[in-house]
């Protein structure tokens, strides 16, 4: 028998010797799919490039892995969209960035201010309606009962009026009084005198504490018409006040505010519409309840 050689048919465009037969003596490569046919008479390979063959950087960029092709497709989408954004809005936005409204005033929790829309869109203070009271601003005739719009103004006014300048009463100061305000143990001027021991110790005072303030309280009641109309107005009166009562100063003129009480007429007038206002003849309904000495 004629020994015969066994070649291995390699393909002639990638090397591989992976195949699979189409048709007799014709194959296909398994690893980049070239056809090819052998011709066992004069040994020639013959190679159909019908095929479409890759370029090796189109075939290294999906031979990737999934997530760095997943990351780069992602880069060129916020490129794309970076492209189709205005470049005036980057103008716009840095325009904005950089203005900066004043401040009408300066402003404080309870008190009552006006917005208004700026041409650039930006809302901005208007005005102040009511400002806390303030030896420049005698806002007198507001802020008699206890709200969210007159919390600093109501606190300012109940503050002094239980000062030393008003009726004195020992033990409570600011944060007290607006702790009480706070949890709704009283909401006018007036009213804080029904208290108890239970309410001042709500607010962390000691029971020694609670009970000296309690009695400082019940004393205010028998204040003189003098140290409550001091208190209310939020100035010091003479002491010839108290030849007077309620009804007598509500026949009062601006003149006599000036002549009786030794006043300006400039610090008259405030006292005179004070005097005149709903809100303070509605507190005063409440002091006449309580019997205070001149309502």
């Amino acid at each position: 028998m004629m020994t015969q050689k066994i070649t291995a048919i390699k393909c002639p465009h990638c090397g591989s010797t992976h195949k699979h037969p189409i048709e007799k003596d014709r194959y296909q490569c398994n690893s980049c799919d070239s056809e090819y046919i052998f011709d066992s008479g004069d040994l020639n390979i013959i190679v159909n490039h019908h095929h479409t063959m890759e370029s090796p950087e189109s075939s290294r960029f999906f031979s990737m892995p999934w997530l760095t092709v997943s990351l780069i497709g992602f880069v060129m989408v916020l490129i794309v969209i970076y492209n189709f954004i205005p470049k005036n809005s980057d103008n716009s936005y840095q325009k904005e960035k950089n203005i900066k409204p004043q401040p009408v005033a300066s402003i404080s929790l309870g008190e009552n201010i006006s917005i208004g829309i700026s041409a650039e869109g930006i809302s901005e203070v208007r005005n102040l309606v009511t400002k806390p009271f303030n030896s420049s601003n005698k806002k007198l005739d507001a802020c008699f009962v206890y709200s969210g719009i007159c919390h600093k103004i109501f606190i300012n006014r109940i503050t002094f009026l239980g000062g030393k300048k008003g009726l004195n009463i020992r033990g409570m100061n600011k944060s007290i009084w607006e702790a009480l305000a706070e949890q709704r143990k009283f909401t006018t001027l007036v009213d804080w005198l029904d208290l108890s021991m239970d309410d001042l110790l709500s607010v962390g005072l000691s029971e020694r504490q609670a009970k000296k303030t309690f009695e400082q309280i019940q004393l205010a009641s028998q204040q003189s018409f003098e140290y409550w109309m001091n208190g209310i107005y939020q100035v010091g009166f003479p002491s010839q006040i108290n030849q007077y009562t309620w009804s007598d100063i509500q026949s009062w003129s601006v003149n006599d505010w000036q002549t009786l009480m030794e006043l300006s007429e400039a610090k008259a007038k405030p006292y005179y519409q004070l005097t005149h206002s709903e809100e303070m003849n509605q507190l005063v309904v409440e002091l006449q309840q309580y019997k205070i000495i001149g309502f």
